[in-house]
Order: C-alpha cells, then sequence, then structure tokens
C-alpha cells in the first residue's frame, strides 16, 4: 500500500509539472457572459458517496480495487486507472472532470486530475458567500484585461496607469491604486446557484493593459 500511494503521488507531480504551462488560467469562452475556470484538482470519496457534481458512486472499497457505478454500470478502479465525466452539475454550470485514481484505503478512493467549470449567463455581482456545498473548487487564475474593461466574474474594471500610484481600479472599496504583487480580493455570486471568492495579485500592468493571477475559490449550489 506505502509503494502505491508513493508512485502515486510520483506520479501525480510528474502530471502536474507537464500540466502547469497548459492549465490553471481562467477566461471568457465564447460570449461574454461565459465563465471557464480550469486546473489541477484531489479529489476523495468514500463509500456510499459521489464523487462531487456527478453520478458517479463509490460502492465499495477493497484492498486493491474500488467498485464504482458510472453510468448505471460496475466498474472495478485499481490506482493509475482513469475516472471521467462530463455533463452539467445544475442549469447553467457544466463541469468535466478527467481523473486518475491516486490510492485507496478502506475508507476513500483518492482521485487527482483536471477539472473544468463552465458557467454560463454569468451575472457577477458582489455579495457575501454563503454556501456549504460538497461541490466546491480552488482553480489558479490569470487574466489579461485592457483599460476600461472589467476583471472577468468581478466588477472590478481596470482603469489604466498612474505614473507614482500604480495600476487605478474602479468598483472596489477604499484607495483605489494597487503596485505589482499587491493584492486584489473579489467576493460574490455569478448566477444565484454559484459563488466566487478571488484572491489575485497584479503581475503587471501599462497604460493600457493589466495582468492579474492567483486563485479562484468557486462553490456550485444543488
Amino acid at each position: 500500500m506505502i509503494r502505491i500511494k508513493r508512485t502515486a503521488l510520483c506520479l501525480l507531480i510528474i502530471f502536474a509539472l507537464i500540466m502547469t504551462a497548459f492549465i490553471g488560467c481562467s477566461q471568457r469562452s465564447g460570449s461574454d457572459d461565459e465563465l471557464v475556470f480550469s486546473g489541477l484538482v484531489e479529489l476523495g470519496t468514500g463509500p456510499g458517496e459521489y464523487l462531487p457534481g456527478t453520478d458517479i458512486e463509490v460502492v465499495a472499497i477493497s484492498e486493491d480495487a474500488a467498485e464504482m457505478r458510472i453510468e448505471g454500470q460496475t466498474a472495478h478502479k485499481k490506482a493509475g486507472d482513469s475516472v471521467d465525466w462530463h455533463g452539467p452539475i445544475d442549469p447553467g454550470v457544466d463541469l468535466d472532470l478527467a481523473l486518475r485514481v491516486l490510492w485507496l484505503s478502506g475508507e476513500v478512493v483518492q482521485t487527482g486530475g483536471t477539472a473544468k467549470l463552465t458557467i454560463q449567463d454569468a451575472d457577477p455581482r458582489p455579495a457575501t458567500v454563503q454556501s456549504n456545498s460538497d461541490i466546491q473548487y480552488a482553480l489558479p487564475v490569470t487574466f489579461t484585461v485592457r483599460k476600461g474593461k472589467q476583471i472577468p466574474g468581478t466588477l472590478i474594471e481596470y482603469m489604466g496607469k498612474d505614473a507614482e500610484k500604480g495600476a487605478e481600479f474602479a468598483g472596489i472599496e477604499g484607495y483605489p491604486f494597487r503596485k505589482v504583487a499587491d493584492s486584489l480580493l473579489w467576493e460574490g455570486a455569478l448566477r444565484d446557484n454559484v459563488w466566487l471568492s478571488m484572491e489575485l495579485r497584479v503581475i503587471l500592468f501599462t497604460d493600457n493593459t493589466l495582468q492579474v493571477g492567483g486563485v479562484a475559490h468557486i462553490w456550485v449550489d444543488q
């Protein structure tokens, strides 16, 4: 069991290094009111439970395999095997999971891989996150924003560069200027059932362009 865990963790690290160059951004895709968040995730599920947001049920766990019910059929998954899922998890929210079984214990099937959340008809508004949903993700994000445009998923608008004070913003409380490496925080709702909290840092800015990066925490209520 220890050898399996170590091998699985090594595979995850290698996988993460390979995928970092391709995943870890969140941006508008398609229409202006569609948001896409994607990145690496790790999900653990026990017997009698479902992978959050999916209809994949863990029925039982043995020493070397997990019995799962996928699309109504029985599947036995060992460490290293794939567990994929795609579909709507709520009206206006689609989820893509590409996972691998990392390790097994008597109580948990631990999976890791990538998640992609697509949110339709996003209508950002400031609000305190009020969700205890099991469907929650913390995904890395980067955004490049033109002057006069808002950071996707927020009402924070980039107003341009001040030579002394730094990047100027509208749609935030208090002091509106930030310099490179300064923080920007946003908390609100994207839809009635989708909550977003973002912790961002200013990466660079010019007279016409801003780049920020950080982590997006997303909750989906069902």
